[in-house]
């Protein structure tokens, strides 16, 4: 449970309260955080009891058990980010159309093993118009999605390897034909960037939630911010008996009694570099996590 803040002048804990107060009066020589700011940073923990929403269950399972089960403290600077994008969500819900829905919170009951699950979700905008529907989400991030690189085997048509990261070595290791490897710029095409998978999922997901009070959805997009410029990305929406198997399969990992396993896709893992009980998280493991778990069991495999 979140119980303060590690100050970020002196390292030590401090409540609520207090890092309010010092920020009103001007804050301590090395923290530049203001009262309107720690109080955003507040406002978006939320209390134990506020149930499952679409953000957390597309986050990592163990993180939010182990947030209801130890205390844990957060440095303001570094959940600044939170802060900035309600900034943004704020800006944006304040000059959209009277007849589009922003910044509503919808719920939805699942009947599970252990009882109905109440699952909420609040999608940052619906254009309503006559031609479609469209589910926009913003997104701000300090790196804008990357080009999309594609690898392909020009014997098979088969992909070797696809994503964000290109191959830097001059030949590219090919399990899909005999040669076993290729020239890796005669196999490189590259795309136009794509949205990231889990904000994807999170659309495909308010989707399936707004159809369950009627709302239909025909088009879906997230649009990136940083600090320069926008970037906007159409997102291929799930069919909606995907997205209940989807939510389904999440509710399982997020209410099984057992402590849910460290996360270890490694699409995922980028999450333990933020997360707020890592330590407890790693106690509980026996062993790192994250990256540095994935290292250890590379090399096992040497």
């Amino acid at each position: 449970m979140f119980k303060g803040f590690i100050c970020d002048a002196t390292n030590e804990p401090i409540t609520p309260e207090a890092c309010l107060a010092c920020a009103r009066r001007g804050a301590l020589a090395g923290c530049d955080m203001t009262e309107p700011v720690v109080r955003g940073i507040l406002t978006n923990q939320r209390p134990p009891d506020f149930g499952l929403t679409v953000t957390t269950l597309l986050s990592c399972p163990r993180k939010e058990r182990l947030k209801q089960e130890v205390d844990f403290y957060l440095k303001p600077s570094e959940a600044f980010w939170t802060f900035r994008g309600q900034i943004i969500h704020a800006g944006m819900a304040a000059y959209t159309g009277k007849h589009d829905i922003t910044e509503e919170r919808f719920v939805m009951l699942l009947e599970t093993d252990q009882g109905l699950v109440k699952i909420s979700g609040q999608p940052d905008l619906v254009y309503i118009d006559q031609a479609h529907r469209r589910l926009l989400d913003y997104k701000s991030t300090n790196r804008l999605p990357a080009e999309w690189k594609s690898y392909t085997c020009p014997e098979s048509g088969a992909v070797i390897q696809e994503g964000t990261t290109s191959v830097r070595t001059k030949w590219i290791t090919c399990p899909h034909c005999p040669d076993e490897r290729h020239l890796t710029k005669t196999v490189e095409r590259k795309f136009p960037p794509r949205p990231r998978s889990h904000d994807a999922l999170q659309l495909s997901l308010y989707r399936l939630l707004l159809a369950e009070h009627g709302i239909g959805i025909d088009q879906g997009e997230i649009i990136y911010l940083d600090m320069r410029r926008l970037m906007r990305l159409p997102v291929e929406l799930l069919p909606l008996n995907e997205a209940q198997r989807l939510l389904e399969a999440r509710v399982a990992q997020h209410t099984t009694p057992n402590l849910p396993p460290p996360l270890a896709a490694p699409e995922e893992i980028w999450q333990c570099d933020f997360c707020p009980v890592r330590e407890a998280c790693e106690t509980r493991h026996g062993g790192p996590v994250g990256r540095a778990m994935l290292n250890l069991v590379e090399e096992e495999w040497r």
